[in-house]
């Protein structure tokens, strides 16, 4: 018993398989493959951009290295300095009991 909701298959459902080689291409996609890089040209357009990449990316890492480098040593400076400071208020501190200015 077949169920009524069902259309039966038929032949003229089926979807035909066309030929790619009996249509042309649009035109449109044809235009957009002429106006392509050639296939020999890419790699050495690849190659040179990479190479300069590198090259650009190696200068980057050195420089941010060199400013880690820098901002360490600048502040082993800013520390000297303020343990020169300190030292300087303590002399200064010294001296004016010495000369008797101030009692200790």
């Amino acid at each position: 018993m077949q169920n009524s909701r069902i259309p039966p298959f038929t032949e003229s459902k089926r979807k035909k398989i066309h030929n790619p080689k009996q249509h042309p291409l649009p035109s449109r996609i044809s235009k957009k493959a002429s106006t392509r890089i050639k296939p020999s040209h890419q790699p050495e357009m690849f190659s040179s951009d990479s190479s300069e990449y590198r090259a650009l990316r190696r200068n980057y890492l050195l420089l941010e290295e060199e400013s880690f480098a820098l901002e360490r040593e600048l502040k082993e400076v800013e520390v000297e300095v303020k343990a020169l400071e300190d030292e300087k208020v303590e002399l200064l501190d010294k001296l004016v009991v010495m000369e008797g200015l101030v009692d200790p």
